[in-house]
């Protein structure tokens, strides 16, 4: 009998904000995907991999929007259990403050661009970063931050946005998005000037500058996003003690 292939729960929040590239990552890595949309339905909890978006609302705004509460709820239980858990950008909020941080309207303003994420020493020595990998360009769109999560181990950041990846056991953190390719961003960003100008942005300047390098790099984010479905993958293999299985780290050229 074939072993049923492990559950990968997509959780999302606007239409425009979906999984993009990762889900082409994930089922490669061997997740069955299985969407929602502004749902938590019995059973998610306990999916060997739930993954949780990004979307237009804020971690805080759980009175305005009920959906929310569900994820947090299904989040504190996932974290409490150690399950492989992956959050994106509002995901990744939500997380942070399941651990215990406050989340927050950055006092700085809005990040729309494209710019490095650059891993930490802990993170050169994580296996979602290529030993000896060089830095690449990623698409940045968020208007919220947090305090530093307890308990967790920093992979990537900058001086503006410190925790852009982070690591609480077998949860991952990503507050930037490398779901995303130059077409999508430039949809995005056609479909929202009033954030480009809340970030001091033009269209005109992201084409000039920004897809070119999201374009450029898209290899490299398509070798991350591999890097990192796999290691979730091993994560669920390591948890049910399949050693060697379906989630042995595969070997990604850059």
């Amino acid at each position: 009998m074939t072993p049923r292939p492990p559950r990968a729960v997509l959780f999302q929040h606007d239409l425009p904000v979906g999984s993009g590239g990762l889900a082409a990552a994930l089922a490669g890595a061997g997740f069955a995907l299985e969407p929602r949309y502004r749902e938590v339905r019995p059973g998610d909890a306990d999916a060997e991999l739930a993954v949780v978006l990004g979307g237009f609302m804020g971690a805080y705004e759980a009175r305005r929007y009920p959906i929310l509460r569900d994820e947090l709820s299904l989040l504190e239980r996932r974290l409490a259990r150690g399950l492989p858990t992956l959050g994106v950008c509002l995901g990744a909020q939500l997380l942070a403050q399941v651990a215990g941080a406050r989340v927050y309207p950055d006092p700085r303003g809005m990040v729309v661009g494209v710019h490095p994420l650059v891993p930490t020493p802990a993170g050169r020595a994580h296996p979602v970063f290529a030993p000896d990998a060089p830095v690449f360009d990623v698409a940045h769109w968020h208007a919220d931050t947090f305090d530093p999560v307890p308990g967790a181990i920093r992979l990537a950041g900058s001086e503006r946005t410190p925790q852009e990846l982070f690591a609480l056991g077998s949860a991952l953190g990503v507050l930037v998005h490398p779901e995303v390719d130059a077409s999508t961003f430039e949809g995005w960003a056609r479909a929202s000037p009033d954030s480009l100008a809340r970030a001091g942005r033009t269209l005109e300047a992201l084409a000039g500058d920004d897809l070119p390098r999201l374009r450029s790099h898209a290899p490299r984010i398509e070798a991350f996003r591999v890097r990192l479905a796999h290691f979730l993958m091993g994560q669920v293999a390591s948890l049910e003690g399949r050693v060697g299985g379906p989630g042995a780290p595969a070997r990604v050229s850059e």
